[in-house]
């Protein structure tokens, strides 16, 4: 696995993010989901690499009772504070996602911002399907989102720097990428610099991600136990991909 989530990068996690995602997009197409292709009412979702909590926090204040895991502590303690703030009673474990260990407690199981791709081998990638088929019960649906690499033929940026302002805070992040061509992973080195008032933070990151395609995940869901396997191109969908995508969102069902 990798080694990624400094205290400074879970600290200002929420800030890129934001920019990266639309949480509420996300937080709909949750719901289509689990109203259009679960065979159970959902009503307890486990959020798997649960980060800061983006979407677990949102989905509390639906309603909905959410276990959230993550392997990152420096992330958890940021979700807690959040969850504090809105005063929310969290549920949440630090836990890398091969060692999940429940058995048929949840109606549905998400997992988003390409944490799937963490595992490495075919192995992981079958240990921890399992697990989350074992951790739902008959009839809940899973949501797994990755990033297509193939959509990044002709487009490929080997240097990129990004950078964010918000609230009188300065974020900016130079990212390194290269490919182990043989095992297909994709590594992300950042550096990030962060200037919050007189305050000037950096931090040093490494992610290391399974370069899957769509027919592996597609074929590693089956074999796992699932059934109606479908995958959208964006949480916007409500068609099914065709053709190209940047995102890969599978759904399925136990």
């Amino acid at each position: 696995m990798s080694r990624p989530y400094t205290k400074p990068f879970a600290d200002y996690y929420d800030m890129r993010a934001d920019e990266l995602t639309k949480t509420a997009h996300e937080i709909e197409f949750f719901e289509f989901v689990f109203d259009r292709f679960a065979r159970i009412p959902v009503s307890r979702i486990l959020d798997v690499g649960c980060g800061t909590g983006r979407h677990s926090i949102p989905l509390m204040q639906e309603g909905y009772q959410v276990t959230g895991v993550d392997s990152s502590q420096n992330m958890l303690d940021m979700f807690s504070k959040k969850a504090e703030k809105a005063n929310l009673e969290t549920h949440i474990l630090q836990m890398d996602m091969r060692e999940i260990d429940f058995i048929k407690e949840f109606d549905a199981i998400i997992c988003m911002n390409t944490v799937f791709l963490y595992l490495l081998t075919d192995e992981d990638i079958s240990q921890t399907l399992g697990a989350f088929y074992t951790a739902l019960k008959p009839g809940g649906a899973v949501i797994i989102d990755i990033m297509n690499f193939l959509s990044l033929l002709g487009r490929y940026k080997e240097n990129v720097v990004e950078i964010y302002t918000k609230d009188g805070v300065d974020f900016e992040r130079a990212i390194k990428h290269s490919i182990e061509n043989v095992p297909a992973i994709w590594n992300h080195h950042e550096f990030g610099i962060i200037e919050d008032g007189s305050k000037t933070t950096t931090y040093r990151e490494l992610h290391r991600f399974r370069m899957l395609n769509y027919n592996e995940m597609r074929n590693f869901l089956y074999e796992a136990g699932f059934s109606e396997v479908r995958c959208f191109g964006d949480s916007t969908s409500r068609e099914e991909a065709e053709g190209s995508s940047k995102e890969l969102i599978f759904v399925a069902v136990s």
